[in-house]
Order: C-alpha cells, then sequence, then structure tokens
C-alpha cells in the first residue's frame, strides 16, 4: 500500500457497460481520481466482472472470468469502479464464489478487500467529503442505476420490435446526443 505521501496506485476497473456504451463515464472516473491525487492505471487485459455469469448460475465461467480479473488488478493498492453493482461483484460475490478454495483464499481476500465502488472510496478512503463543483461538472458521470434504467428500457423497446428508439438509447448511452435525464417527465 502507499504511503500518505505517496500516491495511491489505482487500477480503475471499466466495466463492459462503460467500456461499450459510455466510455466518457471512464474518462470521469480517471480525472476524479487523478485530481483526488491518485494515480490511475486502466489494465488493458480486463473484460467484465462476470455479473452476467454469476446471474446465469454459471459458477465455472464466473470463476475463469474473476480469477483473470484478480490476476490483473493484483499489484495496484486500490481497485475502484464506479459501477455499484460491479463493486458488489468484485468485493461480496467473489469472496462466495471461493468460499473453501484454499488455492484462492488469500488472493480473493487481498483483492477484496481493496475494492471500492468510485464514491465510496473518495469518500472514506480519502475523506474527500465533497467534490468541488468544477470537478463533478467535469465529470458527468451517468450512475451505474442510470444504466441499468437504459438497459432495461432498451430491452423493453426490443421487446416491442421499436429500433430506431433502441438505438437513441444506445446513443445516449454512448454521450452522442442530448438527452434528458432519465425519470424526467
Amino acid at each position: 500500500m502507499a504511503t500518505m505521501a505517496e500516491a495511491p496506485r489505482v487500477g480503475l476497473f471499466i466495466t463492459c457497460l462503460i467500456d461499450m456504451f459510455r466510455p466518457s463515464v471512464g474518462f470521469a472516473a480517471i480525472k476524479l481520481l487523478e485530481d483526488a491525487g491518485c494515480q490511475v492505471h486502466v489494465p488493458v487485459a480486463q473484460t467484465c466482472c462476470g455479473q452476467t455469469a454469476w446471474n446465469a448460475n454459471d459458477k465455472a465461467d464466473t470463476r475463469e472470468i474473476a480469477q483473470e480479473v484478480i490476476q490483473n488488478f493484483e499489484g495496484f493498492d486500490y481497485i475502484i469502479t464506479p459501477s455499484k453493482p460491479c463493486s458488489i461483484m468484485l468485493r461480496s460475490n467473489y469472496l462466495t464464489l471461493f468460499d473453501g478454495d484454499a488455492k484462492w483464499a488469500q488472493r480473493v481476500s487481498d483483492f477484496t478487500q481493496k475494492t471500492y465502488e468510485l464514491t465510496v472510496f473518495l469518500e472514506e478512503v480519502l475523506g474527500i467529503d465533497t467534490l468541488d463543483e468544477t470537478i463533478a461538472k467535469r465529470a458527468d458521470i451517468l450512475t451505474s442505476n442510470d444504466l441499468g434504467e437504459l438497459m432495461e428500457i432498451s430491452k423493453n423497446l426490443k421487446r416491442q420490435g421499436i429500433q430506431k428508439e433502441i438505438r437513441h438509447v444506445c446513443e445516449v448511452l454512448a454521450g452522442m446526443t442530448d438527452s434528458p435525464s432519465i425519470g424526467a417527465r
């Protein structure tokens, strides 16, 4: 772990949704962490947290994904993700997944203890109570709840055979068009 005099080395876990649909959220997370004094690294070999396989009860694929994630992020002081669902997968479900596995138990424990959702890390680890308004404006972070809601809207539209709206939802996710916030009436 980095000392207070050293900038913490942060491995940023970019979620598959952010990677595919809203890379600007990843860049905003990098900016927030750098502005908070962190050295930010984004391992290029990362893929997904494995939540889809976990939800499908596919433990073998989930374990394989988790092992790759852990190996890609072991060298960092902290693992940060701008997604609450992914942070739960990384912090809690990985522990359950490897429960009783003597070979992986310590590695998983070490990994989960240094993994945080972005805002939790900024507040609880770095002690940043409020972000400077200009930093928050530059961040333009779409929350994981917004992403989930947009994906649900997209699924419902697809079921109804409405392709134009699906494209619009994807463009909003990718930041290609202005749109009212989700839930705005």
